[in-house]
């Protein structure tokens, strides 16, 4: 998601309204995905600025299949 343009107030307003929610919940979303992997390979992934850019290289770095341990 772009940051909205400049246009009518109001819609400009909802639509920073709905563009502020979407970024709080996207960085909640990239926090918990980073903190869930190991420190080294987090380090890499850190970098991306978005939840979907994070993940899409994810999927890229080890494939669409993932082993999922619990301690």
């Amino acid at each position: 998601m772009t940051e909205p343009e400049q246009g009518n107030i109001t819609r400009h307003k909802l639509d920073m309204e709905a563009y502020q929610t979407y970024k709080c919940k996207d960085h909640v979303a990239r926090m918990l995905m980073l903190s869930s992997i190991r420190n080294d390979i987090m380090l890499y992934f850190e970098r991306h600025r978005s939840t979907q850019v994070v993940w899409d290289a994810v999927k890229i770095m080890y494939g669409e299949t993932f082993t999922i341990r619990f301690r």
